[in-house]
């Protein structure tokens, strides 16, 4: 600490002004470091590079894990205190959770299913449903479907990088000239969309 004072200034100045006597200054000068301290610069060296190596992702656990596993012995108590010093911290997503209107704002539609989802011919009950994927690049992408009850296949199915009404509609205009007068189609409400 004292010779980055040092810099631009007289050795008597900095005496001085800091207070300390001329051995003072010279012993912290000539201190050599402890074995602790090297051992503690040399592990906070392996706790940076296997940081680095994980490009951030890792928190002192998975750290402490590689560090025993490259024979570095040191507790995790140990790492998660140097790695507060050094201010690393592992980058972490937010858990996504899927944003749903209020229950008081969906419409109560009666449920004619009644859980039955048995159906005895095809186009008698179809079921649909808006399935979450992510992806790298558009982080989310929505995949809306509509399954018959009777053969279990998918019968239409469209994908939309946003999740709006339109991407439902376009699902059900695709079979819509399948439709009777006995269809049921059952939604999850359509909490999501309508």
């Amino acid at each position: 600490m004292i010779q980055n004072l040092i810099t631009g200034f007289s050795v008597s100045t900095v005496i001085e002004t800091l207070g300390l006597s001329r051995s003072t200054y010279y012993a912290q000068i000539n201190r050599k470091k402890s074995k602790t301290q090297v051992e503690q610069e040399r592990l906070a060296f392996q706790i940076h590079k296997e940081y680095q190596n994980a490009k951030g992702r890792y928190g002192a656990s998975k750290i402490h894990q590689k560090l025993i596993q490259s024979s570095n012995n040191c507790s995790l108590k140990r790492v998660q205190r140097l790695m507060r010093k050094m201010g690393l911290q592992a980058n972490t997503r937010k858990k996504w959770k899927p944003k749903t209107p209020d229950s008081s704002d969906r419409k109560h539609l009666s449920n004619l299913l009644k859980q039955d989802f048995i159906a005895s011919r095809l186009n008698e009950k179809w079921s649909t449903d808006i399935t979450y994927i992510h992806t790298v690049k558009d982080e989310w992408c929505y995949l809306s479907s509509i399954m018959d009850l009777y053969s279990k296949k998918i019968i239409a199915w469209d994908f939309s990088k946003t999740m709006e009404k339109e991407l439902v509609l376009q699902t059900i205009e695709k079979v819509a000239y399948r439709v009777n007068d006995s269809l049921i189609l059952q939604t999850d409400k359509a909490v999501n969309i309508f």
